[in-house]
Formats: structure tokens, sequence, C-alpha cells
């Protein structure tokens, strides 16, 4: 079949490999199709915060660095606090989620990063919608509701996540790309530090989802 797409090699090491693999295979994708929709979505997050790529804005700007780091403060100031660690939530999820062996992999890594993504979904929802006038009020009341309950949920999945690791950490960690295992007290240590950032995470997110809950109430008897 005729394609206009351009061919090009992209050397990889063994371990990003492994993890674009894990993470193409939870989405019932290819690792080039996998690859290409990452892609398509950061340039449509570039293009959104900055505008059309080649037309100005993003563009203009050659140095990937700055770049970046006008994109990160765009980021953290155009959208709620909430939303924010939503997101923090879902890449360290899918962080901690390519440390499980494919063993495991499909049963409740795939689960486990469907949950994360409801967070953010549901999120962005009530973000987007303005708490003015009885629909409204209801349906951002609803999505904030439905963003904590999967924030519980994914906190008990990633607690069995968790467990299933703390068996055998050596083999969640590879030092280099010939699989060389860490030493058991700090493949340990690194599994329990994985853990407890999102641990954090959960928590303060779910502070910030209760308090958007109140102040949805109070909303409601105004």
């Amino acid at each position: 079949m005729a394609t206009n797409k351009r061919v090009f090699t992209l050397r990889l090491s063994d371990e990003v490999f492994d993890k674009i693999g894990i993470l193409a295979t939870n989405q019932h994708r290819s690792m080039t199709n996998y690859v290409e929709f990452v892609l398509l979505k950061h340039i449509e997050d570039v293009e959104r915060e900055s505008g059309p790529i080649g037309g100005g804005g993003a563009a203009r700007n050659h140095d990937g660095g700055d770049l970046m780091s006008v994109l990160k403060a765009k980021r953290t100031t155009s959208k709620a606090e909430f939303v924010n660690k939503a997101n923090s939530i879902y890449i360290e999820t899918l962080g901690f989620l390519t440390r499980m062996s494919a063993r495991y992999s499909r049963l409740l890594a795939e689960p486990t990063a469907k949950l994360a993504g409801e967070v953010i979904d549901h999120a962005e929802k009530a973000n987007s919608i303005f708490p003015k006038g009885e629909v409204n009020i209801r349906l951002r009341r609803e999505h904030l509701l439905e963003a904590r309950a999967s924030l519980m949920a994914l906190d008990v999945r990633l607690t069995h996540c968790y467990l299933i690791l703390s068996q055998n950490p050596q083999g969640a960690f590879t030092t280099d790309s010939k699989g060389k295992n860490l030493p058991p007290a700090e493949a340990s240590e690194k599994l329990d530090r994985m853990a407890q950032s999102l641990g954090e995470l959960i928590d303060e997110e779910n502070e910030l989802l209760r308090g958007q809950i109140k102040s949805i109430g109070q909303a409601e008897k105004a």
C-alpha cells in the first residue's frame, strides 16, 4: 500500500525499548504505532500551548531546552492544581507499572493504568466546567466525585502492584542494557521510594479533590 510517511532510524537503549513495548501492548498498539501516537499527542499539546508549529510561536524557538521550559511554565499556570497533580500521578503510575514483568503486566498494569487515566479525564472535565448555574455545578461535582472514586481505586491497585514487585524487587530494576540487576537492598530501596512518591501524590490529590467537592457544595447552597 502506498504511503507518504517518511522512514527514519531511532536508536534506543534496551530498557527504554522494553518499556515502550509494554506501554504499546497495554494499549493494544504496535510499537511503531504507539511511538507515532505519543509524538502526535505531544505535537498537539505544543500547538495548543504555543500555536501552530511552523507558523510562529513554538517554531521560532529552535532551542529545545528553552521551548520545553516555557511550555512547562505555561502548563503549571494554565491548569488547576488538582489537574496538574492528576497528570503527575498518571506519569508516575506508568513509570511504576513498567517495572512489572510481562507475566503480570496484562493482568494488573492495564487496568491500573486505566484508573490513572480516569482520574485525569474526570479532573480535566470538571476543570472545564465553570461552576455557575445548577446544571454546571451538578456536572462539575459529578466529575470531581468520579475522579476521587477512581483515585481511591487506583490507590488499592497500586498497593497490589507494589506487593507483587516487592516479592522480587531485583527483577524490577536493571543498571544497564546488558540486564545486570541492582543489589537486593538497593532495588528494595528504589522500589520503596517510587511507591512512597506515588502514595504522597495520591494523598495530595485526594485532599485537593475533597477541597473542590467542598467548594461545590458551598456553591450549591448559595
